[in-house]
């Protein structure tokens, strides 16, 4: 009897306890029921480890819904058979979770479903997998292996983006296309297996992807995204199927180790950069159906020998492996591996845009009469070129076509040129009023000839040893980037006649401390003075009433600016990352408010203290204190003094910069004597 009773009451608890079991379970998360369906929205804060049943309540279920586990502890999950979607951002900024594991069913992960969960380490793809949202693993840094399973359809986009440490991927996928940036900066990435059915790859599918060697197209693939392979540092060899037509900008782009590459005859397109900065490159040559080459294709290719040309080529044609058009008037390209000197066959007309860029190699250039023009950048970076000599058929020169030439100490101009002039070495037009190009290897200082009128776009582009420039005052116009990167000047005193300051005119000058702004100025352009990191104040004459974006960007130690005028039209972004700077305005002006561009603006008003004790007579020195604004925001100031009010000659006697208390040495040895307080 007691056995029985026992026997039962086992069996009762035993009951009790497979009864209650669901109830506990469904206890840990919260779902909602649609169409006969359970979709799980969210789970205990305080949970671990989660493994959810395949259905509450006698339903299915078949949905993690959005957000769902977002930020929480979750380290481990575990999904039923019966769940088919994961929504977007589900299990976001789980930061905790190292290991998932997906039933078979799931069709769908959502965009951002496992974003910056960088502990996520352990992880197959479910086999019915058909679509893998934008951001589904972004930043799932410690991934070592993905396998994408045959059903999926896309990869969308920057899905794997940021995974470091993923080494190997195999795409099973049979019809799949592949986002944009979809594996963008997967640094350690060494091996890539593809099926042969991909349709598609994104603008920069495996951009930065450092660690990756070797790379084969798969058939069917017609276009080589912009940006695919760039920076891929370590990839050496590609394989190109038939089927490609078009290779996009920058699509090798700083492929530094790749050093052969076959273009199969059927590609049509090759975009700008598209092979830009391939360093080992040492030849290279283009089918009969290449009939469209972008700016800069090759450009940087420091290691390039050759470029040939397959002889059935439409468009172009190779002399001594150097690319020009077709009927050889048209100096396209100078590989950039070629050393030495260069004679530029007669027949050229024109030498294109960027043709010479970066040779770093090339030594001289001799340019025959018989050229018309020289394109814009042409001998950009040439920095071993040392002299030029412009012949008397060139009636153009393109902007920067010289600059960065960190060598070239002058440029001689055929006697009796039509177009352009040389002095002391710098180029010139014919009437000597607009300097076009000041060769990159002069140091010191300069001072420009009267007579010239404009400063050209790019004039003095990367004179990295040009310290000072003084100018006419009849110079009107200085162009877009004419100062841009010349590092080593330090004041500029620009001319009376300026009326306007163009666009990166001195961007990057970081020495630059002292500019002087003449008072016809009414535009400051964009990026005027973007990076110059010397410049600690500057004072905006009345005249200017507009300042462009970035005008003053990234001028760190920038701490005071003082307007003259009234309120200027200036961009929001005029004064971006110059977190130091203070705007000041003077007392009459109109329009202002406690701040503009996101910067605090303040009145200038230094005051000289009469009334206090300090006015008067000490120690034999008459002096004063002056009230001024103090600390990191101060703007400087100048106390000046004259003689006489009715011809009154003001001059400097102190320069501060906050409060202070003045004294003037000077004083006994005059009958009078007054003071003002000025602007630097």
């Amino acid at each position: 009897m007691m056995k029985t009773m026992r026997f039962w009451m086992q069996f009762g608890l035993l009951v009790a306890l497979l009864l209650a079991w669901p109830a506990a379970v469904s206890a840990q998360f919260t779902f909602t029921t649609n169409n006969g369906a359970i979709t799980i929205t969210g789970c205990d804060q305080s949970l671990s480890i989660l493994s959810i049943p395949p259905t509450v309540n006698d339903l299915p279920v078949k949905s993690i819904a959005a957000s769902a586990f977002a930020g929480g502890n979750l380290a481990s999950v575990i999904l039923p058979d019966t769940v088919v979607d994961i929504g977007d951002n589900a299990f976001r900024f789980c930061v905790s979770l190292t290991n998932v594991t997906f039933g078979p069913n799931v069709t769908n992960i959502g965009g951002g479903a496992f974003y910056s969960c960088y502990n996520l380490a352990a992880m197959a793809l479910p086999e019915h997998l058909v679509g893998i949202g934008t951001d589904a693993f972004f930043d799932c840094r410690r991934l070592t292996e993905i396998t994408i399973p045959a059903e999926v359809s896309f990869i969308a986009d920057d899905a794997f983006a940021l995974c470091g440490g993923v080494t190997n991927l195999t795409i099973l996928a049979q019809a799949a296309s592949v986002g944009n940036s979809a594996f963008y900066y997967c640094d350690a990435l060494a091996t890539v297996t593809i099926a042969n059915r991909i349709t598609s790859f994104g603008e920069g599918a495996f951009w930065g992807c450092a660690s990756l060697t070797r790379f084969t197209i798969p058939d069917g693939v017609s276009t080589i995204a912009d940006q695919l392979f760039y920076f891929c540092s370590s990839l050496t060899n590609v394989t190109i199927p038939d089927t490609v037509l078009s290779i996009g900008n920058n699509s090798f782009s700083a492929c530094s180790n790749l050093t052969t590459l076959t273009l199969p005859n059927g590609v049509t397109d090759i975009g700008s950069g598209a092979f830009s900065a391939c360093a080992s490159l040492t030849s290279i040559t283009l089918p009969e159906s290449v009939t469209s080459l972008g700016e800069d294709a090759f450009s940087s290719c420091t290691s390039l020998q050759t470029v040939e040309v397959d002889p059935g080529n439409p468009v172009y044609a190779s002399l001594d492996g150097v690319l020009f058009d077709e009927s050889l008037t048209t100096l396209i390209y100078y590989p950039g591996g070629k050393a030495g000197g260069y004679i530029i066959p007669g027949g050229v007309t024109t030498i294109g845009d960027s043709a010479f860029e970066y040779c770093v190699q090339l030594m001289a250039v001799a340019i025959p009469d018989g050229v018309k023009s020289i394109g814009d950048g042409a001998f950009f970076s040439c920095t071993g070129l040392t002299g030029v000599t412009i012949p008397n058929s060139v009636t153009n020169v393109g902007e920067a076509a010289f600059s960065a030439c960190a060598s070239l100490q002058s440029f001689v101009v055929a006697p009796g040129h039509s177009v352009y002039g040389s002095l002391d070495g710098v180029l010139f037009d014919k009437n000597l009023t607009t300097l076009i190009c000041y060769p990159g290897g002069k140091a010191g200082g300069y001072v420009v000839p009267a007579g010239v009128t404009n400063i050209g776009d790019s004039a003095f582009e990367y004179c990295v040893r040009l310290t000072d420039v003084a100018f006419p005052n009849g110079v009107s116009r200085i162009g877009d980037g004419a100062f841009y990167f010349c590092t080593n000047l330090t004041s500029i005193v620009l001319p009376a006649a300026l009326n306007s300051i163009g666009s990166w005119t001195f961007e990057e000058c970081r020495q630059l401390s002292q500019v002087t702004i003449p008072s016809g100025v009414n535009r400051i352009g964009d990026g005027a003075f973007r990076f110059c990191t010397n410049l600690t104040s500057l004072v905006i004459p009345a005249s200017v009433t507009n300042l462009g974006y970035g005008a003053f960007e990234l001028c760190d130690h920038l701490t005071g600016v003082c307007f003259t005028g009234n309120s200027p039209l200036v961009d929001q972004g005029a004064f971006l990352e110059a977190d130091r700077v203070t705007l000041y305005y003077l007392p009459g002006t109109t329009g202002w408010t406690s701040a503009l561009a996101g910067r605090l603006a303040a009145l200038w008003n230094p005051q000289a203290q009469t009334g206090d004790a300090s006015f008067g007579v000490r120690t034999n020195t008459f002096g004063f204190n002056i009230a001024a604004l103090s600390g990191t925001n101060a703007l400087p100031f100048v106390v000046e003094a004259c003689a006489d009010l009715t011809n009154p000659v003001w001059l400097p006697v102190q320069t501060n910069v906050g409060s202070m208390y003045f004294r003037d040495p000077q004083w006994t040895n005059y009958p009078g004597r007054f003071y003002r307080l000025r602007l630097p």
